[in-house]
């Protein structure tokens, strides 16, 4: 099996983000997320990080 793929998230606090964020964690062999970036709203932040 292949090394999983790193994946930034750029605007990991919005809708299409936090749904970046569940993918990768539901395939933690396919993918790993190695960055998060937000904007303004960066409390819903916290609790994507493990």
């Amino acid at each position: 099996m292949s090394e999983p793929r790193t994946v930034t998230v750029l605007g990991s606090t919005g809708s299409i983000g936090t749904q970046a964020i569940e993918v990768a964690r539901a395939n933690p062999d396919r993918l790993r997320i190695t960055g998060l970036a937000a904007g303004a709203a960066t409390s819903p932040c916290w609790p994507s990080r493990r």
